[in-house]
């Protein structure tokens, strides 16, 4: 009988050994799902601070006195050379064609 108690006992210790391997392989995946984790986050506020960095740049916009914009867009305005095709202008009565022409 001591024999055949022994070999319990081993089977027990493997069993448990089996576990431990089995909870190791475990613990490792939990490690690595924990570090892609992480690893969102970071990346997540990085992205969370540059949006916030757009907006901070949105809002000094926004604050900007209107006069300091408009009047450089009135100067720019001001120093246009004419345009290169003029619009064409509406033509003068005596140069119409007149049904005499046509004839």
């Amino acid at each position: 009988m001591q024999r055949r108690s022994g070999s319990s006992i081993r089977k027990a210790i493997q069993q448990v050994e089996q576990i431990r391997a089995e909870l190791r392989r475990i613990l490792e995946e939990m490690n690595e799902v924990v570090r892609t984790l992480d690893q969102i986050e970071r990346e997540k506020s990085a992205t969370e601070a540059e949006i916030e960095a757009l907006r901070e740049s949105l809002r000094l916009l926004h604050r900007e006195p209107s006069y300091g914009r408009h009047q450089h867009g009135s100067e720019r305005r001001e120093y246009r050379e004419p345009r290169s095709n003029p619009a064409p202008t509406p033509a003068e009565p005596e140069e119409l064609p007149t049904d005499e022409d046509e004839l």
